[in-house]
């Protein structure tokens, strides 16, 4: 069993098997560039479509998402995502005519409604573009939908790698591309944290944990303001190239059914999407009442359980229930069915 489950990754060796970094990811596309992070692949997407204006987002989603469209100069609408019985609705509806990018998200890694047939026509009609940020869908058997222009996702939300991030282009290539090296004030702390953390988990001396923590603090402090124009470094293609995807599919496949079955019964902790909607998870979403969620989180972190939130309430004034509601579940390839059954005896207790 691990000593602590969740939070930032810990250094893992990458495999042995060489992939060609162009197989890896929507190998039928006709451009993708591998970036910094998330944000970089959003701000590349954007740059190609330069002349466009008026974007709309879904209410659900992280503050840095949004960053790069203000950056832009884009005006920024949003459509409402909402809890429903059987995972997530979207309010197409609420998404302007005049909308000239519409992104969409694919949650967690567990299937839902696509953007309707005639917003997507009335998008391209206007010479408009579909990106999807496929980064919860990554790993999935069908991880984007056939009709989105660009695909964008985060890299180190899935992997023990210090950074990355991947720009799609299904069609056409890219009129420019990140080329900018990214920093060792960067690599340096994030790297060494990683390792650190590698070394507390075989350990467990309390010293080590002092030590890695600041580390992570400080790089993803210098990512919030540096991410502009940077590719990904050396050492996150090295892991990707070298990772076993299936291997890391089938683990994670494993750990949600194991805590699928194990949430059955337990009053103010539901699953926000049936078992049958999952494909890969990035985690195992569940909700719990407001009033509850604040308990059950520190009970967790009581037992060395970090399990986050998404997302914190971006300053937008947007609207959806599931920020105050969601908690995501650890169910990655680090871990296993003991690790899960640890999950759910905490979750238990707060029964």
């Amino acid at each position: 069993m691990k000593l602590e489950i969740g939070s930032e990754f810990e250094y893992v060796a990458p495999g042995r098997e060489k992939a060609e970094l162009k197989d890896l990811f929507f190998p039928e596309a006709e451009d993708k560039c591998f970036c910094f992070c998330g944000r970089t692949a959003i701000e590349t997407v954007l740059a190609d479509v330069k002349s466009i204006k008026k974007a709309c987002l879904p209410s659900y989603c992280c503050s840095s998402m949004i960053e790069p469209f203000h950056a832009a100069g884009m005006d920024v609408t949003f459509y409402r995502v909402v809890r429903e019985a059987d995972g997530v609705g979207f309010l197409f509806d609420e998404i302007p005519a005049d909308a000239e990018l519409v992104l969409y998200c694919n949650y967690f890694g567990f299937s839902a409604d696509f953007l309707p047939k005639e917003v997507i026509s009335r998008v391209h009609e206007r010479g408009g573009v579909i990106l999807e940020d496929v980064t919860q869908s990554l790993l999935s058997d069908v991880p984007a939908h056939e009709e989105s222009d660009y695909l964008v996702a985060s890299l180190r939300k899935w992997f023990p790698t210090p950074a990355g991030g991947l720009a799609v282009k299904r069609s056409g290539r890219f009129d420019k591309k990140p080329l900018g090296s990214v920093s060792r004030e960067f690599l340096s702390p994030r790297c060494e944290a990683m390792r650190i953390k590698e070394r507390y988990l075989r350990s467990a001396d309390p010293a080590e944990k002092e030590a890695y923590f600041p580390l992570y603090g400080e790089a993803n402090h210098w990512l919030e303001a540096n991410y502009s124009g940077l590719a990904a470094d050396g050492e996150t293609l090295a892991w990707l190239a070298a990772a076993d995807m299936d291997e890391i599919r089938r683990r994670r496949r494993e750990n949600a059914e194991v805590l699928f079955s194990g949430l059955d019964g337990i009053p103010h902790v539901k699953p926000l999407f049936p078992s049958e909607k999952m494909d890969c998870p990035l985690f195992l979403p569940v909700t719990v009442e407001k009033e509850y969620r604040a308990a059950v989180r520190k009970a967790l972190i009581d037992r060395a359980v970090y399990c986050p939130v998404h997302w914190p309430k971006p300053q937008e004034g947007i609207r959806s229930e599931l920020y105050d509601m969601e908690l995501s579940l650890i169910c990655d390839q680090r871990y296993n069915t003991e690790d899960m059954k640890r999950i759910i005896s905490v979750l238990k207790e707060q029964g």
